[in-house]
């Protein structure tokens, strides 16, 4: 809902100039026990997260002309930084498995340059390959565990239990955006019936 939200601020005009506004957010999925203020606290250090990329992104360096989300569905850990919790996902080759924050809207210069950090992007292989392909949900799951091992652990795994439309070969670059779509595919909503996605 948060990128609708984004997506339509930024498609209205403001009076004096004409362009579009652009904004970014912070999203904690958390727990119902989970404490509030950290909730609160980790959303606020996510957007701030959203703003610095979009800012990274922007030619004026203001991100004015961007809008970001970023996001962090906590399953059971509590850390203090989000730094902290994003160490969480190195993995055993040093690298970072995540590709958020994602950019919902932006200029046609920008989304070229980060054609895999598009939301757009990350909803159609979320909706397209994962949840259209049928997977196993448990084997989906089970995935996560591997992540953290490495990119020829991944492959090993995938090419065992026949997921191989996920290999790189077979998504054009985008199996990097499988972490973050593993992680969100039980709490994304699609604003459309499951018909449609089936």
């Amino acid at each position: 809902m948060r990128g609708l939200f984004l997506r339509a601020l930024a498609d209205k005009k403001n009076a004096v100039d004409g362009k579009g506004y652009a904004a970014c957010a912070g999203v904690a999925i958390v727990h119902q026990k989970y404490p509030f203020y950290k909730a609160y606290e980790l959303a606020e250090r996510l957007c701030s997260n959203a703003k610095k990329y979009g800012a990274s992104l922007s030619e004026d360096g203001s991100g004015s002309d961007v809008s970001v989300i970023d996001w962090h569905i906590e399953f059971g850990e509590i850390k203090d930084t989000l730094e902290q919790i994003r160490e969480d996902y190195i993995d055993a080759d040093g690298k970072c498995i995540l590709r958020r924050p994602y950019i919902v809207s932006a200029s046609e210069q920008i989304k070229t340059a980060e054609p895999l950090r598009q939301y757009d992007v990350f909803k159609d292989f979320l909706v397209d390959t994962i949840w259209k392909e049928g997977y196993a949900r448990g084997m989906l799951k089970e995935l996560r565990s591997v992540f953290g091992k490495g990119e020829q652990e991944i492959e090993y795994y995938l090419k065992f239990h026949k997921m191989r439309k996920l290999l790189k070969e077979n998504l054009g670059g985008r199996s990097v955006l499988l972490p973050d779509v593993v992680e969100m595919m039980d709490t994304f909503l699609p604003l459309c019936s499951k018909e449609e996605v089936q």
